[in-house]
């Protein structure tokens, strides 16, 4: 979660402004790049949902989370605007697919032994990789390097997290879904939650990918900037 969610996903809002500054993306382009990510988290999910379970759920959750981890560090090399959306693209569907798969094999395991409790630390891997990418991004920056080698921190980082999850997850034969289940139509009730669910994305992407962006514009250092991205990282982790 750290890896495919925290950083895959979300390190692009500390690197925006530099690479938005290096670049010279208008706020429209830099959009566009986030929105390509996110459109890409929105397939990711759906497959996840109607195949990955079914069929080898721990190596399609490893070959996410590899997808992931080599889209973030391709951004530091890629050049175009087809290349970057292409690319963010493709990590956002990783990202989703970690997410479903590796919840679900956790949240088993963890059914299984009883501490069903500790799925909150589970999800607070997503606080955890937005820390770990503003700390990233401070390092890098008090070396002297700009936003190319802050992708490439991730990379390394999400690297780091495949190998362990790797080890970690056990393996296992493949999990066929409930035949009654998957031919179940959602009740109405479903589509209402969907509705919500959408209206509370729609309005926290906008912040969680401009608000780096927002505290540059009031004119404060960059240490104040990665700062305030640290503080939502360890606020999400407690959320």
């Amino acid at each position: 979660m750290a890896a495919a969610v925290g950083i895959g996903r979300f390190i692009y809002t500390p690197i925006l402004p530099f690479m938005a500054a290096g670049l010279e993306l208008s706020t429209a382009e830099a959009g566009i790049i986030a929105s390509a990510n996110f459109l890409g988290y929105l397939v990711g999910a759906i497959a996840a949902g109607l195949f990955g379970i079914r069929q080898r759920p721990r190596d399609v959750l490893l070959l996410a989370l590899a997808v992931s981890a080599s889209t973030t560090g391709l951004m530091a090399v890629a050049s175009s605007m087809t290349a970057f959306l292409a690319l963010r693209f493709a990590g956002g569907a990783a990202s989703a697919v970690v997410l479903v798969l590796g919840s679900s094999l956790v949240l088993e395991r963890l059914a299984q032994q009883g501490r069903a409790g500790l799925s909150a630390v589970h999800f607070s891997g997503v606080g955890a990789g937005i820390a770990v990418s503003a700390l990233i991004t401070w390092v890098t920056l008090r070396m002297g390097y700009d936003w190319r080698a802050i992708w490439l921190g991730g990379c390394a980082f999400a690297v780091a997290a495949l190998l362990l999850v790797g080890w970690l997850v056990p393996g296992g034969g493949p999990q066929a879904a409930a035949p009654d289940a998957a031919r179940q139509a959602p009740a109405v009730g479903f589509w209402w939650l969907v509705l919500a669910y959408g209206l509370f994305g729609f309005g926290y992407v906008i912040t969680a990918t401009f608000i780096i962006a927002v505290v540059r514009a009031t004119g404060l250092s960059p240490g104040i900037e990665v700062a305030i991205w640290l503080a939502v990282g360890l606020a999400a982790v407690i959320s």
